[in-house]
């Protein structure tokens, strides 16, 4: 398992000690993630590892699946598709399609799935608002596992999605946060400055549409 330093270990102040524990930590982090990456990844292990992890552990039952909180992150699914995916690849979508993503009424689940589903093809893509979309997709994912919501990820995705986790739930923006509304503006925050040109009459759109559970 990962090696996570104790909260109440005293942390060396002095150079090459500090150096010394900072090599150590990444070595046993980056030791744990080759090991991961040699696993293939279905859902049930996706779920063993975000529950059992030694970064940051998540609970299925951190955020309750009322109609806000359902009908937010189903908000930020369409917006991931429509934003990143449509925005940036309009030679392969029709005009106007993201209008049709963000009224079309569907539960959570569809929406998750049907973001992965159009995430996939672009999952490797190596370019910036590929970048921004992977990011987005995994911090959808996460909220979704922690809301409890049964299919919270599409399934072709897990395995690729892998690689996200591994390099990134280190990081801050990734950590558990107690208040639903937090965690949904941070992700929203990076979202809305891309509503702009075609799709600026997006973040109007967040107040009428509706989700069914």
């Amino acid at each position: 398992m990962l090696i996570k330093v104790d909260r109440d270990t005293t942390i060396p102040r002095i150079n090459p000690y500090l150096t010394g524990m900072l090599l150590n930590t990444n070595q046993s982090y980056r030791v744990h993630v080759d090991e991961q990456l040699n696993i293939v990844w279905d859902k049930d292990a996706m779920t063993t590892y975000l529950m059992t992890n030694s970064i940051c552990k998540y609970t299925r039952t951190r955020y309750p699946q009322t109609e806000q909180t359902v009908s937010r992150l189903g908000l930020l699914s369409k917006l991931t598709m429509a934003i990143h995916i449509v925005q940036n690849n309009r030679a392969k979508f029709p005009k106007k399609q993201w209008i049709k993503i963000m009224k079309q009424a569907e539960s959570l689940e569809m929406a998750i799935d049907k973001l992965g589903k159009m995430a996939l093809p672009y999952w490797k893509v190596h370019q910036q608002w590929a970048e921004e979309m992977r990011r987005a997709v995994l911090m959808i994912t996460l909220l979704a596992f922690q809301m409890g919501v049964n299919k919270y990820i599409h399934p072709p995705l897990v395995d690729l999605i892998k690689m996200q986790i591994m390099d990134q739930m280190e990081f801050i923006e990734f950590d558990n946060v107690e208040d639903f509304d937090t965690k949904y503006n941070h992700v929203w925050k990076r979202i809305q400055p891309l509503c702009v040109g075609e799709c600026a009459g997006l973040q109007q759109f967040a107040f009428y549409t509706k989700f069914q559970d």
